[in-house]
């Protein structure tokens, strides 16, 4: 999810005003770009126009002469407690005889929770 916001002033200028978010680690990277973070999603904010700019897209007219902070939700990866719960159901249905060649997937899937405990480490 995304959105633009037209400002009244320099970009970096707001950012002492976001604050700190609950349960995220905010991370302010360049001058003109904002972190919050947390194991299973990210915030950004930045300067959409000079983004732009470095990137040599064509900025409309309309928008040449504006601030315009751009805001971004991401998620990442899911929360580990919800691969240990999908992993249990998988194994209940595993050991019912008409689909127990599915044992398979839940070795896989083990191996992706091992490795994602890694990540969050």
């Amino acid at each position: 999810m995304a959105t633009h916001f037209i400002m009244n002033r320099p970009i970096p200028k707001y950012y002492p005003y976001l604050g700190s978010k609950r349960y995220f680690k905010r991370l302010q990277a360049t001058n003109d770009t904002l972190y919050y973070n947390t194991s299973a999603r990210q915030l950004i904010f930045y300067n959409k126009l000079k983004e732009a700019k470095s990137k040599g897209v064509i900025i409309p007219e309309v928008y040449r002469n504006e601030y315009l902070l751009r805001y971004e939700s991401k998620k990442g990866l899911p929360c580990p407690k919800v691969l240990f719960r999908l992993k249990k159901k998988l194994t209940v249905l595993a050991n019912k005889p008409e689909i127990s060649e599915q044992s398979e997937l839940i070795t896989e899937l083990s191996k992706n929770i091992k490795s994602i405990k890694g990540y969050y480490r």
